[in-house]
């Protein structure tokens, strides 16, 4: 198992971060395991644990839903934080509780190492521009 250091500004616990640095974190764990091939880097992720695809935005009650889970866990004093996370499904993650990731499974993948210590942008801060073709309409012939 890797271990990466935090960057300064990571939060102590989930509870501490904002939604904006909630996202940001998401973002970047999706994003870094995208660069081995296990996420599309905004949908979905493959679970470390089972290897099934995770995927963002399903129903609470979905097995499948993504999560992050902590490699060193809260309350053994791992931070919130893309290099102490990892992506899990809803069931893996119910299943190693508050143990250390490293205590209860040997990672399918593990790209934190590749983690420049940049958060990616907030994806809800974003502004999409619009489809919509603006300017003067060039009518056809009726």
């Amino acid at each position: 198992m890797t271990t990466t250091t935090c960057h300064a500004g990571s939060a102590t616990t989930k509870a501490n971060a904002g939604a904006a640095t909630k996202r940001r974190v998401r973002a970047t764990v999706l994003a870094i395991a995208a660069t081995l091939g296990h996420s599309d880097g905004s949908t979905y992720a493959d679970c470390v644990a089972c290897g099934h695809r995770a995927t963002i935005g399903l129903g609470a009650a979905d097995v499948a839903r993504f999560e992050l889970g902590h490699v060193t866990s809260d309350a053994n004093g791992g931070r919130y934080c893309p290099c102490n996370l990892l992506p899990l499904c809803r069931a893996c993650n119910a299943d190693m509780g508050a143990r250390d990731l490293t205590d209860v499974l040997t990672p399918r993948y593990d790209a934190r190492a590749t983690w420049s210590g940049v958060m990616v942008s907030d994806p809800g801060a974003t502004v999409t521009a619009s489809d919509v073709v603006r300017g003067e309409a060039a009518w056809l012939p009726a």
